[in-house]
This record gives C-alpha cells, sequence and structure tokens, in this order.
C-alpha cells in the first residue's frame, strides 16, 4: 500500500473483526445465547479493544493467535481428532514467536483441561509431551536468534536483560501500587466501570453454584500471567491487559444477564409501577434495565476511548510547533518526552513523531556518549516536552496513571551546547535549532 502506517493500520483493523468472530464462536459455544450476545458487545465497546484494534502494534494479532489457540484445544476435547490438536500446536508455535509472555496462561489453562477430562492418564500421554517439546525448542531457538538480532541496536530487548525487565522483582509483586493500576486499566479502560460491576457479579454467580467452568478455569491461568510476567507488562502498560478481555466478556455477559433477570422477576412483585394509563410489567423492567446497562457501557467506552485516543497536550502543541518550525524542511529530531511518568528513558514513545510528520529519536539514558554525540551530529532539531499538573485529563491525573515523573533527562548539556540555539520555549515544551541551518543567528 506504499504507506505503512495505513497499511499496519488496515491488516489490525482486520485482524480485529477475525479476533471478534472467534471470541463471539467462543462465547456461543461456551455460554447461553443471553449472555454471549452481552459479550459480544463488550468486546466491541471496549476502549482498549477499539484504541488497538486499529492501532499499527501487534495486539489483535497476538489476541486472534490466542482465541485460536483455546477453540482448536475444545474442539480437540469435544471431537477427539487429533488434528484439532496439531492445529492448536500450530497456531500455539507462531503465538510463541510473537509475544510468548502473552500467550503462556493459555498453556496453563490447556493443563488444566486436560487434567480435568482425562485425569492423571493425561501426563503420560504422547502427544501432550510432544506439545511440550516444540514449545520450548520454538521458544528457546526464536529466543536465541532474537537475541543477536537486537544485541547490537536494542541491547535491552535482548538475553538476561529482556527477562529482568519483564520479571521485574520480588519488590513489585509485594507492592499495591502495580495491582491498583492494572485493576484500574482493567475497570476503565478494559472493561468500563458498569462492565466492571457486572463481571464481578458474573464471577460470584460462578463460585457460588461452584461450577466447573471454562472461563472459571482460564480466569486462574490470568492469576498466573499477571504474578509471572506482570512487572514488565500488565503493571506498567494498559494494552498488557487485553489476554482478560475474553474472561471478561463472558463475566460481563453472566452477569448482566443475571441482573436483568433479577430484575426482570423482582420488579413485578415489589407492585406494579404505574406509567400513564399502562402498568409496567416484567417485559418493560427488562428493556429498562438493559437500556440503562446499554447507556452506561457505551458512556463508559466513549470516557476510556478518549483518554487513549487523544494525545497529551504537551504532545500535540510541541508537535504542532515543531511542523511549524520544519515546515518541509529534512532533517532528524531528537526528542526528551519529560512530560510523562513513563516518558523519560521510554525510548518507544512515537506520538510526537506521528503527530509531527517526523523522523528521529527519543532521548536514551543507555547511550555511549559516542552514540549521543554521533546522533545528535544527525539531528537538525531537539525538543524536550515539559510537565504540566493541570494539563492531565481527569483520569491521567490519578496516580495510577500518570505523575510527576520522578527522573528527568537532563538538557542541560544542550542548552549549553553552541552548536544548537533556542528557537521557541512556553511552559510546556522547548526546541532548539542547530545553529547553522537556522535562519537565525545563534545568541
Amino acid at each position: 500500500l506504499g504507506d505503512l502506517d495505513p497499511a499496519g493500520k488496515l491488516v489490525s483493523l482486520a485482524l480485529w473483526a477475525l479476533a471478534f468472530w472467534l471470541n463471539h464462536r467462543l462465547l456461543h459455544r461456551t455460554l447461553p445465547p443471553g449472555p454471549a450476545r452481552w459479550g459480544d458487545l463488550l468486546f466491541a465497546l471496549s476502549p482498549l479493544s477499539l484504541f488497538f484494534g486499529q492501532a499499527f502494534m501487534p495486539e489483535m494479532l497476538i489476541m486472534t493467535l490466542a482465541l485460536g489457540i483455546v477453540l482448536a484445544f475444545l474442539r480437540y476435547q469435544e471431537t477427539g481428532a487429533i488434528s484439532w490438536l496439531i492445529l492448536c500446536m500450530g497456531i500455539s508455535l507462531v503465538a510463541v514467536t510473537v509475544k510468548a509472555n502473552e500467550v503462556s496462561h493459555l498453556f496453563v489453562l490447556i493443563a488444566i483441561l486436560a487434567f480435568i477430562k482425562e485425569g492423571w492418564p493425561c501426563l503420560i500421554r504422547g502427544r501432550y509431551w510432544v506439545f511440550v517439546t516444540l514449545l520450548a525448542l520454538v521458544t528457546h531457538l526464536y529466543g536465541t536468534y532474537m537475541t543477536g538480532v537486537n544485541a547490537v541496536s536494542f541491547p535491552e530487548w535482548a538475553g538476561a536483560e529482556l527477562r529482568r525487565g519483564f520479571f521485574g522483582s520480588l519488590d513489585v509483586r509485594m507492592s499495591w501500587l502495580p495491582y491498583a493500576r492494572s485493576f484500574c486499566y482493567i475497570s476503565l479502560l478494559l472493561l468500563t466501570p458498569a462492565a466492571a460491576a457486572m463481571a464481578f457479579l458474573g464471577v460470584l454467580r460462578i463460585f457460588r453454584k461452584r461450577q466447573a467452568h471454562l472461563y472459571l478455569f482460564w480466569l486462574l491461568a490470568l492469576v498466573f500471567f499477571y504474578m509471572v510476567w506482570g512487572p514488565g507488562t500488565s503493571f506498567a502498560h494498559s494494552y498488557y491487559n487485553l489476554p482478560s478481555l475474553p474472561v471478561g466478556c463472558a463475566f460481563f455477559g453472566i452477569g448482566t444477564h443475571l441482573t436483568i433477570a433479577w430484575m426482570r422477576n423482582s420488579l413485578p412483585r415489589l407492585g406494579r409501577l404505574r406509567v400513564g394509563n399502562s402498568y409496567c410489567a416484567a417485559k418493560k423492567a427488562q428493556t429498562w434495565v438493559s437500556a440503562g446497562i446499554l447507556l452506561l457501557l457505551v458512556m463508559g467506552s466513549a470516557a476510556g476511548s478518549l483518554v487513549l485516543f487523544w494525545p497529551d497536550r504537551s504532545a500535540r502543541e510541541g508537535a504542532r510547533a515543531l511542523k511549524r518550525i520544519v515546515a518541509g524542511r529534512q532533517g532528524f529530531v531528537l526528542c526528551y518526552p519529560n512530560h510523562t511518568a513513563y516518558g523519560p528513558g521510554y525510548i518507544h514513545y512515537t506520538t510526537l513523531f506521528h503527530c509531527a510528520g517526523v523522523r528521529g529519536w527519543n532521548e536514551n539514558p543507555k547511550w555511549s556518549s559516542a552514540e549521543r554525540a554521533r546522533i545528535l551530529e544527525k539531528c537538525r532539531w531537539i525538543i524536550e516536552l515539559r510537565y504540566l499538573a493541570e494539563d492531565q485529563m481527569p483520569l491521567r491525573s490519578l496516580t495510577i496513571f500518570s505523575h510527576r515523573p520522578k527522573r528527568l533527562l537532563n538538557t542541560q548539556r544542550i542548552r549549553e551546547d553552541p552548536a544548537f540555539h533556542q528557537v521557541e520555549e512556553c511552559s510546556r515544551y522547548l526546541i532548539w535549532e542547530r545553529a547553522s541551518d537556522s535562519p537565525r543567528s545563534s545568541p
């Protein structure tokens, strides 16, 4: 298609549609029609689903693969056909080369389902040992290959450094703040508040009925995911909570259907509510409750989507100013993203470059002096984005989402560098330009 950005978005949209269809098939295979339809609705309205369903990122690819793994294994258990297990193996091998950590909990789920259906004999079945061996072999070989590829340009994505980054420390797991952050990501951006409340009722319903339910085991597998991978994934980044979406959709459907049924049965017994010259019967109560839940779901989806789709004000205004200053001239930009808690040192921050239509680098504290000098030599402009508490949107103003950065990348060396001079400054950003390239003289 020429431009990689639109092409990537189109691929993500296609994968989102495929993931929706697979989740639809899974819900209608495992739940009654009523709860399944509500689960479909949540998948379509989840803010994280909407945002990453069009983002140039692999989230919808891994979501599609994850749902394919579960569906294929369920079909294997239903039919006993080895072809379904082979398909499950094939999808799993592809998935671990995309994001192994996001599907690792599914193998815990598969182990639980196999043990429940087959008992202890499943531990000596050759087909399962072949599955485990292939998974371990492919994961090791691909990890070794990517370590070699990333060692030069992205050493933090290679070998032991990558493992330490994902596993994190015991101190992180012992703190309440990461769990609070993940809880808010899930309840505000993944499910929305109304859906989270309904999903909680759904979980209580399954526990009270003491059912050996697929989604209960899936929930237990997710506990494994959060405890093992949480510090480097879901505790820090909203999109790493997407593996919880299929389970959230199911429990939301169960809880919503339960609430509607209770209201339909209870309101007529509490006394008929007069509406004009008619009476509110059970059907009208069901309609009102359904409409209320739908309205709350849409409102929560709109608010969460606004937070995700609307860039930080510092980035928006800095990009607008940078675009005006660049004015079609060629050159690279070095960005100091000092305006958010996760900005300093996060080399993959792309909002500014995307909004301004420029190319460049984010400042990396791990650069050597020689590497920093080489990159500065290539840069024509430098921009520092600044933090202002009043610029943070209501949800971002919460400590769990954004707070005053504890570590700011030092721009003093730029201020003292005679090769650059300041061309524009305000409370939210500061822009320098290489003196020899600027129509203005150096001060």
